[in-house]
């Protein structure tokens, strides 16, 4: 869990070194990122599991649609290789961040 804490703190310093948000955004896409990854592994397509995380935060309700958007943004940010590419279902989003960031 730590580590996953880590790579997020990174994931979140490359957004903001690469300029690929506004400095108050983000922590709420490292919020995404991480809700994302805390779901159980699956082996459905990648589409579908980003389909589905934003289909139930929207049933859980008090999450605006703006706010969705920027969820699906988070975890498809193309550079993360945080959804890209997630192409086997043995390895979880967590280790591709992991790997992403070095650790």
């Amino acid at each position: 869990m730590r580590e996953t804490e880590s790579s997020l703190q990174q994931f979140g310093e490359f957004l903001l070194k690469r300029q690929l948000v506004r400095q108050s955004a983000a922590p709420y896409f490292v919020r995404w990122v991480r809700q994302f990854l805390a779901r159980p592994a699956s082996d459905e397509a990648v589409a579908d599991r980003v389909r589905h995380f934003c289909d139930d935060l929207e049933r859980a309700g008090g999450v605006l649609d703006w706010q969705v958007r920027q969820a699906e943004q988070a975890v498809r940010m193309p550079d993360t290789h945080v959804v890209r590419e997630l192409r086997n279902p043995a390895r979880s989003p967590a280790d591709l961040l992991q790997e992403y960031t070095g650790n």
